[in-house]
């Protein structure tokens, strides 16, 4: 079989877990009477069920391969919010030392025009103003990271599932 046909026979499964087929058919369904929540409610037994049997599957069949998946998944988990940890860190740490380091001319306002006056100008954006906005900018990074890292170390099956399905779809080149 060859990597089209592979494609085209798990394109549904891999639509539920979020993956998005090269070429996916257009194929209209009606409803009828039921209401969204009946439709969502399915669907989810569904997405379930299929997780469950491609999750023991896999497990039965590359039982050492499964292992590394999931605990890429932990993996993932722990190394996504090192980075904008990293940049709080070092902002604060910034903060400190440079507030130590770079002293305010007593006497001179920010708003005097004299150089000692735009020297507490300069010490004031670069030291507290720049740091403080990289912190905030850093602070919701970390947000978004730590939510996906929640949801790794939850669910870590369904992800690993999904980077399967996603390299497969991609036809091998993983993004």
């Amino acid at each position: 079989m060859d990597l089209k046909a592979v494609q085209q026979s798990i394109a549904p499964v891999a639509g539920a877990f979020g993956v998005s087929a090269p070429e996916a058919p257009a194929t209209a369904t009606t409803t009828g009477q039921k209401t969204m929540a009946d439709v969502a409610d399915r669907a989810l037994d569904g997405i379930e069920a299929v997780t469950a049997k491609i999750a023991s599957t896999l497990e039965k069949v590359a039982p050492q391969v499964w292992r590394i998946m999931v605990r890429q998944q932990y993996a993932k988990a722990f190394s996504e919010p090192v980075g904008p940890l990293a940049w709080i860190i070092s902002m604060l740490v910034f903060l400190i030392v440079s507030g130590k380091v770079w002293r305010h001319v007593e006497g001179a306002d920010i708003g005097d025009l004299t150089e000692d006056g735009r020297n507490n100008l300069r010490r004031l954006i670069i030291t507290r103003v720049g740091p403080l906005v990289i912190i905030c900018i850093a602070t919701i990074a970390f947000g978004y990271a730590l939510k996906d890292s929640v949801l790794y170390l939850v669910n870590p099956e369904y992800y690993a599932i999904q980077d399967l399905l996603k390299s497969i779809m991609s036809g091998g080149n993983p993004t």
